[in-house]
């Protein structure tokens, strides 16, 4: 499926921040596959990217026979492995070990199982993850079996390479396959204060409904859960006590620097569910305790459409600014509905006064061009899904009218919807975003039917526009006979965007499977490193600036509706990203030594990693007359000629030795003329050669002292 983003150009823009920007880390160069004590030809066992699914009709190895993780102090990665064999196989068992580097520290990962749902004509997908401890497992013949391998590291966890082993075994206990993974973890750590803002709904009474067997009140549950959440750097909507609790109790998760947003009561606001003596017994609370207040957002009416909808707005924050000064409105946005027609007044327009917390679906984002261009291409026909759900008071019927009012991109008042909202931005409004059952794809979305990477790849979106938190509605809308027959299928139907699937969730009750507690998903663990990723690119953007940080995150995404699911891709990128901050992070040496400057790129230091000196002009690497890194036609030369004086004489080869002894060469030295390989790089292989040529040897394999063009 066409992803929009040009990989060949998202590669030729990594190759140009990461010449002379970091030097990545190779620790699969050398390995070599293992094989089993008792190997099995039968099986096929490959490892992949955390984010790619598999479906277990699908059997087709990614020619991976392992994997390097890559990540920072105190953050959570993983990566995936396959078993696929051609005939019925029973009573296996998987395992893996501690990732332990040459010092002998150790961290110890978590092993999970991943179960298969239902997403209708398009067969089963896997979504929960399930904690495993080595039970045994039946895999059919010519159908896979998917892992997920998590790793978590701490603040103070040693910088450097680890790697562990995946063991697979048989009914007999046999290990019938074998495989390692590495790890490579910066020397940098990502804060505990979460710096993209969420909100996701937890309903309190779900959880007790499906775990009513386990013994646990609601409030135990809630808890369970909202912790598992807050563990991904997650907020769920309500803090497990009570607002009006004493300042000791709400300290316990408001002086928790991941807990960045709670909701003051009520889904939406109904000034009887608080009280407005409460409300500034609460506001003197908060305003009293450093960070406090910051965190809290009213939530007055969702999605509004109606004039009734827009009066609520006006009088509950009329209300509440009379009793908690300053506060933060959340309204989320799915249209630009009108308030009234004559006058014509817009409901965004007409909330200006009354909400400061912005929050419109993420295709408000798209622009009117960029909807034109998707509208007149591979969507032409199912222009709904670059639409919002459209409900109008009168019917709901998808009139002209209503299509053209309900697109983000149409203003009445000769502005995108975005651009409005951004001006109240730039006055000190807040501006987050959301997403339900739409939109759907090319947008990236959190339903199981969406490419694996899209979760992850919303938060450098978030990132690209200057959008500051997440809003979802449902983390566990487990309605069954509406939406939810189990874990076998997890469906919604919703006007326009049709039937789609885990809308509304993103866990799973643990009771199906013996747990009192949530059984997680691939699109949370998505999720979550999204919102890491988020950290380092505001970490990178507080080192470098916003302008680099932006071409950063283009080399996976360029718009709402344009991003590039490949997945050697986006972890190409995010090397690069996490090898820039920690050379960022790394002091520059006094004095830089090392590295070649190249037509294209400052030598890098061997020491700090950051560039220094000058490019080289004359510095290229020449195929059929025409330089690979500039893409200039250059002048021929003669090879073995370093200084180009025109003949291969005993100067070359001191030059070559002094370039080999890491000499700082002046711009007349052509490395590539001594490169006789042509592999980019000169070895003491290629001073052998050239010295062999001086002293006259015969039978060289490469043609020193000819014209190399």
């Amino acid at each position: 499926m066409k992803k929009y983003l040009s990989l060949g150009l998202a590669l030729v823009l990594i190759f140009s921040l990461s010449c002379g920007m970091f030097a990545a880390v190779e620790t699969e160069a050398d390995y070599e596959p293992i094989t089993a004590a008792n190997e099995d030809s039968e099986i096929t066992m490959w490892m992949d990217h955390p984010y790619i699914k598999v479906q277990p009709t699908n059997t087709t190895s990614s020619g991976r026979s392992t994997y390097t993780i890559y990540m920072a102090q105190n953050e959570i990665e993983g990566c995936q492995f396959f078993l696929a064999p051609s005939a019925d196989k029973s009573g296996l068992t998987a395992s893996v070990s501690d990732f332990v580097n040459s010092k002998g520290d150790k961290l110890t990962p978590e092993l999970f199982k991943e179960y298969y749902t239902s997403i209708g004509d398009l067969g089963l997908q896997a979504d929960q993850i399930v904690p495993y401890a080595g039970e045994a497992f039946d895999i059919s013949a010519d159908h896979s079996q998917a892992f997920y391998i998590k790793v978590k590291t701490a603040a103070d966890t040693p910088a450097g390479d680890y790697e562990a082993t995946v063991t697979v075994k048989d009914s007999a206990d046999n290990e019938v396959k074998k495989a390692k993974v590495f790890l490579h973890v910066w020397k940098f750590a990502l804060s505990e204060k979460t710096e993209a803002k969420t909100a996701i709904y937890l309903d309190r009474n779900l959880l007790k409904t499906f775990h009513a067997a386990s013994g646990l009140s609601a409030d135990e549950l809630y808890q369970i859960y909202y912790d598992y959440l807050l563990e991904n750097r997650i907020c769920a909507y309500n803090i497990p006590v009570d607002v009006r609790s004493p300042q000791e109790t709400l300290a316990k998760y408001l002086d928790n620097p991941r807990v960045n947003s709670f909701r003051i009561h009520g889904f939406a606001y109904n000034s009887e569910e608080l009280g407005e003596a409460a409300m500034r017994k609460l506001y003197r609370t908060l305003s009293a305790n450093d960070g406090w207040l910051e965190k809290a957002y009213f939530y007055p009416v969702d999605e509004p459409f109606a004039p009734a909808h827009f009066d609520k707005l006006k009088s509950a924050v009329e209300t509440i600014n009379q009793n908690f000064s300053g506060a933060r409105i959340l309204v989320p946005y799915n249209q630009d509905a009108p308030y009234s027609r004559d006058p014509y007044i817009g409901g965004i327009e007409f909330s200006k006064p009354y909400v400061n917390l912005w929050c419109p679906e993420t295709n408000a984002f798209l622009t009117r061009a960029e909807q034109e261009e998707l509208n007149s291409g591979e969507f032409k026909d199912s222009k709904v899904q670059l639409l919002t759900d459209v409900t109008w008071a009168g019917g709901g019927e998808l009139t002209d009218e209503a299509l053209a009012a309900s697109k983000f991109v149409d203003s009445h008042y000769g502005k995108e919807i975005s651009e409005i909202m951004y001006e109240e931005q730039a006055g000190g409004d807040e501006m987050w975003w959301y997403v339900a059952s739409g939109p759907r794809y090319p947008f990236c979305n959190l339903l199981i039917e969406s490419d694996g990477i899209a979760p992850r790849m919303l938060f450098w979106q978030q990132k690209l526009y200057n959008v500051e938190g997440f809003l979802y509605y449902y983390a566990n809308g487990w309605f069954r006979g509406t939406n939810y027959d189990g874990w076998d299928n997890a469906y919604y139907e919703s006007g326009l965007q049709g039937v789609v699937h885990g809308n509304g969730i993103l866990l799973w009750p643990g009771s199906d499977v013996g747990i009192n507690g949530p059984v997680g998903s691939l699109r949370i663990e998505s999720m979550r490193d999204g919102i890491e990723d988020y950290q380092y690119l505001t970490m990178y953007q507080d080192l470098v600036g916003k302008e680099k940080t932006d071409e950063m995150i283009r080399t996976v995404t360029t718009s709402v509706a344009k991003y590039n699911a490949d997945g050697d891709n986006f972890l190409d990128t995010k090397i690069a990203l996490g090898s820039a901050i920690e050379r960022e992070l790394t002091p520059p040496c006094t004095e830089h030594k090392g590295g070649t400057a190249t037509c294209v790129a400052k030598a890098v230091c061997e020491v700090c990693g950051r560039e220094y000196g000058e490019v080289n002009p004359q510095n290229h690497h020449v195929e059929n007359g025409v330089c690979t890194w500039c893409g200039n036609e250059v002048a021929g030369f003669i090879w073995g000629d370093v200084d180009g004086s025109g003949k291969v004489d005993s100067k070359d080869k001191v030059l070559a030795s002094r370039y080999l002894a890491k000499w700082t060469m002046d711009d007349s030295f052509n490395k590539d003329a001594i490169d006789f390989d042509k592999d980019g790089e000169v070895k003491a292989a290629d001073a052998v050669v050239l010295a062999r040529y001086l002293a006259k040897w015969s039978g060289l394999p490469y043609p020193v002292g000819e014209p190399a063009n």
